[in-house]
């Protein structure tokens, strides 16, 4: 599961990597997995960037698809439990907090599902999302420092 604003290249590159991984232990498993790239808005960018940049096999991974933080989730999506949400970009709106917060717990399953938030810290405001986020995750923060 990928959610991220506009381009929807985390879910490009997370396309390739699980194509290259299952072409290297040869499944023959019926179903592999898919990778959800999820936005509000810019679906036919996600879409057109995804046909544009993977192979057919990749994309056949693939499935762009809107996700209104906060609401009901689509069935599509929560057919089977998600292994790893990959949140990149999506803590900007403060209004927007719980609604994401409230998603990533539904999609979620305990002793499963991993979640990956790729995030710079604009405001305070940020903080008091992992503050929220921390009640109802286990968080650890990985920081970059540059030279």
């Amino acid at each position: 599961m990928i959610m991220n604003r506009s381009t929807g290249v985390v879910g490009i590159l997370a396309a390739m990597l699980m194509a290259n991984s299952l072409s290297a232990r040869e499944t023959t498993a019926t179903s592999n997995g898919s990778v959800f790239v999820t936005d509000m808005l810019f679906l036919d960018l996600m879409q057109k960037n995804v046909d544009l940049n993977l192979t057919d096999s990749e994309r056949s991974l693939v499935k762009v698809r809107e996700l209104k933080w906060g609401t009901a989730i689509s069935p599509e999506i929560t057919t089977e439990p998600v292994d790893l949400i990959l949140a990149s970009d999506c803590v900007y709106l403060e209004s927007a907090f719980d609604p994401l917060l409230e998603t990533l717990v539904e999609l979620s399953t305990e002793g499963r599902t991993e979640l990956l938030i790729v995030s710079k810290k604009r405001r305070k405001a940020d903080k008091r999302f992992f503050d929220k986020l921390k009640k109802k995750f286990v968080v650890v923060e990985v920081r970059i420092v540059r030279r």
